[in-house]
Order: C-alpha cells, then structure tokens, then sequence
C-alpha cells in the first residue's frame, strides 16, 4: 500500500442510539502521515456515550457549496471537479503484484458512495481508537480482481458499502 487516506466527517457520539454530542467537521485522515491519523475531539469531559457514528465521505450538501479549505482544499488531492465533487477515499498501492488505484466518490443519485458507519464504543477515559483494517478489501480483490476504480458508477458504490467493515472501535 503506497496510500490510503479517507474523510471522515459528522461525527455523533451515541447513548443508547440517541446523539450526546456533534461535531460536523470533515477530516482528511491519511494513514502513511502519522500527523493525519487523528481527530481530536473537544469538550468531551463528562459526556457518557456507548456508540459512534460517522461518515466516509462528503455529502452532497457540502459539495453544493464549493471546495473549501483546510482538509476540503483541493490541493489535498481528493477533489475531482465541481460536477464530480470529493474523493471519499483513495488506496493506490499493489496486490499480487499488480497495481490498485482506487478513488472511490460520487455524491448524487445512483452514484452515491457516501457511507455512515456505527460502532459501539467503551470509553476509557473519554479516549476511543478506531482501527481500520483491509481484510474486507483484499477479500474484494480476490474476488473481483478490479484494480482500479477511478470515477464515480455502480461499481464504485458496491465498494463504498465495504466501508461499515473497515472500522473496529478499540480501547488503547
């Protein structure tokens, strides 16, 4: 893997399926920066919450704004065009040694790769780690031997639906 990075965004914190705490923010996490690997999460101190619930993606209504800065800018590399919108989530690297490039988006309709993820949590000292794993996606690849998804279609959005199984909840 020569790159993995995704937004997340709409992060809920959830008691008893019910949201205790919102933070609407987008944030571009890239797994090869350590520095882009976390999302600190303010005003926390005593707010008990046993699930969480995020997007990968950008929803449209962002997109219907326009490029912004900070990890919407563009220059970030995962913004195709304004009829397009965000790159939800890029891997480039190899796999039986051939080259994957996947850049999964699409924000409207039929091509909708947007994704919300839930995961039950046990907040330790108000500290949650989320891991991700690619064993979902290697399972894809054996299976369909698609290296490459560069645009917004179907398949790009039968991909998206791995997203619920790239996340664990964790307690560090």
């Amino acid at each position: 893997m020569h790159a993995l990075s995704f937004y997340v965004g709409r992060i809920e914190l959830l008691k008893k399926e019910k949201v205790v705490k919102k933070y609407d923010a987008y944030h571009l996490l890239t797994i090869n920066d350590s520095s882009k690997t976390k999302i600190p999460l303010n005003q926390l101190n005593n707010i008990n919450f046993d699930g969480i619930r995020f997007l990968i993606g950008i929803d449209s209504a962002v997109i219907e704004n326009g490029a912004m800065s900070g990890d919407l800018d563009p220059m970030n590399g995962h913004f195709w065009s304004w009829q397009s919108g965000y790159i939800h989530f890029k891997l480039e690297g190899e796999f039986l040694d051939k080259p994957i490039t996947y850049h999964i988006g699409g924000a409207s309709g039929p091509t909708n790769t947007l994704q919300t993820v839930i995961l039950p949590v046990t907040s330790i000292n108000q500290h949650v780690t989320i891991a991700v794993t690619l064993d979902p996606i290697i399972a894809w690849l054996k299976k369909t031997n698609d290296c490459e998804i560069m645009s917004p279609s179907l398949v790009a959005v039968e991909f998206s639906t791995l997203f619920h199984q790239l996340f664990q909840a964790t307690n560090r």
